[in-house]
């Protein structure tokens, strides 16, 4: 997984420590989730209004 980036292939070479290696690790897994979090957060916006759509309103009537 680090090869992919040169930065990261000539740091890790070089015998990195492991803060660093775990920093590497740690800064790809965020890269590589930003994409599925905003993805996940705009399929429940769109799930939230189409299911408000969906559901009549009730109003209630106040006793008296």
């Amino acid at each position: 997984m680090f090869a992919l980036c040169a930065l990261c292939r000539q740091a890790l070479a070089s015998g990195g420590n492991e803060g660093l290696i775990r920093g590497f690790y740690l800064s790809i897994l965020l890269i590589a989730g930003m994409p599925l979090l905003i993805l996940a957060v705009v399929a429940v916006l769109v799930w939230r209004a189409r299911r408000a759509k969906q559901l009549p309103v009730v109003e209630r009537s106040e006793p008296s």
